[in-house]
């Protein structure tokens, strides 16, 4: 992956950690203590039980692990790996601070150890106990839990600008796009400025400025095994509140870019116990459908605001809905208008944030998302001959979406919290 700096702070690459596991040495699995501790504005609980055949991997062997390729399962060493000839067919490890994997062979090849490996899932490892954290997502310059958090654009990723916060300015060129974004702390919230610039032979033909904020909030995950088998799985970011001023302006684009996504990827490491490596991804998505044939154009300028507590439990193969939109507030800001001598139209779409959870490098939560969108539409119907109508619109939806097979269940679901939609029309021919 190319990588660019931004400042001379060392890459805080998202899917590997610090690898900050002692060895568990001559420790009995079977009896693992319970811990609980501190992290970064936060706490978590590791008490379990491993395993017969579940070994560790320590940090110090991780540390000479040349590659690793999950797709055909093959980890390579360096020779001086001695910790790897302890394993064996059929063992479960987790490489500390990496990846969780089952053992087919050691071999030695060279001047490099070779580990064949399979997919493993967490409670073949771990058959009793309980995992969970809790962590407070502070955006102030004070907190310590966001500044090592990395960003992600296309496949650049980006470190912060300054070591004693969590601040980001990018500017390029994605998908035709001309792209500006900026991140930075206001008190305890996130202060987001996104521009996107399309041209079309040197003419500027559409423009879209999103600006506002992310609150601080509380993230929280728990779950629990029992006999080799996940009990439950619990997930939560509660007191999150939004603010998002949209304004957009678009000119004969035609349908030639009728879908595009440009996401954007800000990444907290948390280390659980000592053992378990997860990253809470947040993602910003934004999307553009556009159908301004020539001749016609399109405007508007929308602003939303929003409080909510979001969160799901599944137990016994149900998914429990634990949401809701505490307050919300839709409205129009500026000049909003679509001409044309054909219906046209306009929508814009930004998906902030979208939460992913991983464990082990494994997406268990792929999506916990917040997705607003703006349409403009406007139908003349000169040709049509109905009664025409301007249209403009304002949705905020929440979905969510879990994948617990790497937890030993096979579920997956999709399901949504809630949706509020607001329409504003002008004209006779407009739906009440």
């Amino acid at each position: 992956m190319k990588k660019k700096f931004l400042s001379p702070l060392v890459l805080i690459n998202i899917f590997l950690l610090s690898f900050l596991l002692v060895s568990c040495g001559g420790e009995d699995k079977q009896n693992h203590a319970g811990t609980n501790g501190e992290n970064g504005s936060g706490s978590y609980t590791y008490d379990v039980k491993y395993s017969d055949n579940t070994k560790i991997v320590s940090t110090e062997t991780v540390d000479k692990l040349i590659s690793s390729d999950k797709e055909s399962g093959v980890y390579k060493f360096s020779a001086d790996a001695d910790e790897l000839e302890t394993l064996e067919p059929g063992d479960v490890v987790i490489f500390a601070g990496h990846s969780l994997r089952k053992i087919k062979n050691v071999e030695q090849s060279g001047d490099e150890i070779i580990v064949n490996t399979e997919y493993a899932t967490l409670n073949e490892a771990i058959t009793d106990g309980e995992i969970s954290w809790e962590k407070t997502i502070d955006w102030s310059e004070s907190s310590s839990n966001v500044n090592t958090a990395s960003l992600i654009i296309g496949d650049v990723i980006y470190a912060s600008e300054t070591k004693t916060e969590f601040k980001v300015h990018y500017k390029g060129k994605l998908q035709g796009w001309d792209i500006e974004l900026e991140l930075e702390p206001d008190g305890e919230k996130l202060k987001i400025k996104l521009t996107g610039e399309k041209s079309f032979n040197g003419q500027k033909v559409c423009k879209i400025t999103a600006e506002g904020f992310l609150s601080k909030f509380k993230h929280k995950t728990e779950m629990s095994f029992s006999g080799g088998q996940l009990v439950n799985f619990n997930e939560s970011n509660d007191g999150l509140q939004g603010e998002l001023n949209v304004n957009f302006a678009a000119v004969g684009v035609g349908s030639d870019i009728a879908y595009i996504g440009i996401p954007a990827k800000i990444s907290i490491p948390v280390l659980i116990g000592g053992v378990i490596p997860v990253n809470l991804n947040l993602i910003a998505t934004l999307k553009i459908y556009p159908e301004v044939q020539q001749g016609a154009s399109s405007q508007g300028s929308y602003k939303l605001t929003y409080n909510s507590d979001m969160g799901f439990e599944y137990e016994n193969g149900n998914t429990k809905l634990n949401s809701k939109l505490n307050s919300q507030n839709m409205d129009i800001t500026g000049e909003t208008v679509t001409a044309g001598t054909v219906t046209t139209g306009i929508g814009v779409g930004f998906e902030f944030p979208r939460f992913e959870v991983a464990v082990l490098g494994e997406i268990i939560v792929p999506f916990f998302l917040v997705n607003i969108s703006t349409v403009n539409f406007f139908e003349p119907g000169i040709l049509s001959g109905v009664k025409p109508c301007q249209q403009g619109k304002l949705n905020l939806k929440v979905i969510s979406g879990v994948n617990l097979k790497f937890l030993g269940v096979e579920y997956n679901v999709q399901k949504t919290h809630f949706e509020k939609e607001r329409k504003w029309n002008r004209g006779p021919g407009c739906d009440d």
